[in-house]
């Protein structure tokens, strides 16, 4: 698999705009993105969300309380079942389940079936979600995060297409909101692109590099809370200095951030989520808009009676620019999507996920720094490809092979000396002392 940048081109407000493609990708408020996928011979048609968080595609082989969907193994005369048990854990849930291999055909993609890796479901918990209308997961993101086994990780769906093709392909993935007000599903588009074949965009397109192929981990410079989006406009031309907020930058990539399609929430450290809440109640005691603390403190929904005029502040996120290592540009997003339904969590351990993006083309930049973002925001690991507990595995073992040999050395060394004394001829058996203090007569 061949993912060098992140491309965003995600709308919220109307297909139209972003679509010139068949739509293949859906989902309800509040869930992820799922695509139709044929697996096995003859055919097994499944829906499998679309997880640019994890690598495996897994699927459930067992029927659930709310769904009695699922792959049918002795229905597939392509299956092969090496029953190698393997396991995943997420954010949220965990399954183990049987590292198998098939056909994987998807019906709106222009490419071939490909025989492929993937993981019959076995067991799981807190994976699916109640009333899910998604059977499985295929996982986009690169092999160091994907499921484990005796073996090692398996191989990604991504991979066995490389192969097949015998060259590097990408993807391309358009996250748009529903149609229309009234209607709560919501729309996307799935593409795989040939890294070798130029591809025709007529629009602006913003690319964000990936900075380790595990997640897409990719540079937050900042998330700000807009007190107006005229005097943002105002205030800033495409272009300009602006120095970033280093303390902020350095938190929000200590850990890690990545991009997630399958999340549906924005989720910040502790200590900047509770920063960004505050600015956000502050901006909205200046509105005429009455939200109570049971809001904030998300034991209440905020609802009202009639449509409201929205004058309350955006949020605005800051990504490091592809084309240059001292400029980003902004993604904004408009305070519905913030009300709408639950986008705000805090996770400590996973750093910030990025997922429902809405773009205000206005005023997404570029903007520039004096200095390299990936310096001013430390960026640039010394471990790249390796976790860090690896290395210092291999360092321990080492340690210990080296301690090892060396007992090993000195309980074989009088065996050592008596086998080598036994095999020296007599006439050489003379201590040091006696060669170098006794001189023999001559006759």
């Amino acid at each position: 698999m061949s993912v060098t940048f992140i491309i965003f081109q995600i709308s919220v407000v109307s297909l139209s705009y972003s679509f010139g493609e068949e739509i293949n990708l859906y989902g309800d408020a509040g869930e992820a993105y799922a695509i139709e996928v044929n697996i096995g011979h003859p055919h097994q048609k499944f829906k499998l969300l679309v997880d640019t968080g994890s690598t495996t595609l897994a699927l459930a082989s067992y029927a659930r309380e709310d769904s009695n969907i699922y792959f049918h193994a002795d229905n597939s005369s392509s299956l092969f079942n090496s029953g190698t048990t393997i396991e995943a854990a997420y954010t949220q849930g965990t399954w183990t389940g049987l590292l198998a291999s098939d056909f994987i055909q998807f019906p709106s993609l222009s490419i071939p079936e490909v025989r492929s890796d993937f993981a019959l479901i076995t067991k799981s918990h807190e994976f699916f979600t109640k009333a899910s209308v998604w059977q499985g997961l295929l996982g986009l993101a690169y092999n160091p995060v994907g499921a484990w086994g005796k073996s090692g990780a398996v191989e990604s769906w991504l991979d066995a297409l490389d192969r097949h093709l015998n060259k590097p392909m990408s993807f391309q993935l358009k996250l748009c909101g529903p149609i229309s007000t009234s209607n709560t599903t919501h729309y996307g588009y799935f593409k795989v692109i040939d890294n070798q074949t130029p591809q025709s965009n007529h629009n602006k397109t913003f690319r964000t590099p990936v900075l380790r192929k595990r997640w897409y981990e990719v540079g937050v410079i900042g998330v700000r809370v807009l007190s107006s989006l005229t005097s943002e406009a105002k205030n800033k031309t495409v272009g300009e200095i602006r120095e970033p907020d280093k303390d902020m930058c350095v938190k929000l990539n200590t850990v890690k951030s990545i991009v997630d399609s399958g999340t549906t929430q924005i989720k910040l450290p502790d200590k900047l989520f509770r920063e960004v809440v505050d600015e956000l109640k502050n901006e909205f005691r200046k509105s005429q808009v009455l939200i109570l603390d049971e809001f904030w403190n998300r034991r209440e929904a905020a609802c009202w009676l009639e449509p409201q005029v929205w004058t309350l502040p955006w949020l605005a996120i800051d990504l490091l620019s592809a084309d240059a290592d001292n400029q980003y540009f902004t993604l904004e997003i408009p305070p519905q999507e913030l009300l709408s339904r639950p986008n705000w969590s805090v996770n400590n351990a996973t750093g910030l996920m990025i997922d429902y993006l809405g773009v205000q083309y206005a005023n997404i930049g570029p903007y520039n720094t004096s200095t390299s973002l990936k310096t001013t925001c430390e960026l640039i690991k010394p471990v790249a490809e390796v976790a860090t507990s690896i290395q210092a595995a291999q360092w321990a073992l080492c340690g210990i092979s080296i301690i090892a040999a060396s007992v090993l050395l000195y309980l074989l060394a009088p065996c050592i000396k008596n086998l080598c004394l036994r095999r020296m001829p007599r006439s050489q058996q003379i201590s040091l002392s006696q060669t170098a203090l006794v001189e023999e007569d001559s006759p």
